[in-house]
């Protein structure tokens, strides 16, 4: 199954922040006419509004430029000046939350960083528990820290003209793989516990945000062993990113047909 065309739509642009959930969704929007204005991946929202100090953390080898490019951008907090810089190219921001889900690290100097894949596979994940406090997905002092970011997060989407043009992408993890068996955990953490702890996160930002959310039905989401990517509950059937791609296509053009289109900064 692929992406049905739109031809001859004009080209309408996208910002991500969030992971391969939104990044992978994005190539069955490529057909209905969609653009990537840029990509925003492995920040937290709590560290998006903590730039820290790089000196204190330990140094790494990265197997890729990307790696590292992921790592220093979490700590430098690159959010916030890439939607100041390029929000305005955009016809709509695309966010999940799939990489909250690893928790952040709270350094002593009250600054934190993503524990994101790359922080684990670098080795200085291990290296920084010394140093610093996890803070898990779910627990009561990240759902603290989470929801004063959000109002940080409201404020910066309102003042870059993109509060009109946020999309909540969060369909659950998909509990089996597209041939029935249970989809693997990921980090410990089963399908159905990772999608009782982003429930409360997804209905806080719908809430305060009032941003349309694009999900599938708790029983169509499936994993894939094909995925390029590897088999994950996140990493989805063709079908599953097909409808979420329906989705992001009917909500930004509800959003269009409001004029929000005509609140871009020069727009």
């Amino acid at each position: 199954m692929t992406a049905p065309e739109r031809p001859h739509a004009p080209a309408r642009t996208v910002l991500i922040y969030g992971s391969c959930v939104s990044r992978d969704t994005f190539e069955y929007l490529q057909p209905l006419g969609y653009r990537l204005v840029d990509y925003v991946a492995r920040q937290s929202l709590v560290s998006a509004f903590s730039a820290v100090d790089t000196a204190l953390l330990v140094p790494f080898e990265a197997d890729s430029a990307f790696q590292r490019r992921m790592l220093e951008n979490d700590w430098r907090a690159s959010l916030v000046p890439t939607l100041e810089a390029k929000g305005g190219r955009a016809d709509v921001l695309l966010w999940d939350l799939c990489d909250e889900r690893l928790g952040i690290r709270e350094l002593s100097d009250g600054g934190f960083v993503t524990r994101s894949v790359d922080l684990i596979s670098t080795g200085v994940d291990a290296r920084m528990t010394g140093l610093s406090a996890l803070v898990d997905l779910g627990s009561p002092r990240h759902l603290e820290l989470w929801t004063e970011a959000l109002s940080s997060w409201r404020s910066l989407l309102s003042r870059a003209g993109l509060l009109e043009r946020l999309v909540l992408l969060a369909p659950p993890w998909a509990e089996k793989t597209r041939d029935g068996a249970a989809s693997p955990t990921s980090f410990g953490r089963t399908a159905r516990q990772a999608n009782a702890l982003f429930d409360i996160y997804h209905e806080r930002a719908a809430n305060l945000l009032g941003c349309p959310v694009v999900s599938l039905d708790r029983g169509e989401a499936r994993s894939d062993s094909d995925h390029r990517w590897g088999l994950a509950p996140f990493h989805y059937t063709e079908q599953n990113y097909v409808s979420l791609a329906a989705g992001i296509d009917s909500a930004v053009s509800a959003l269009l047909q409001d004029g929000v289109a005509d609140t871009r900064p020069g727009g």
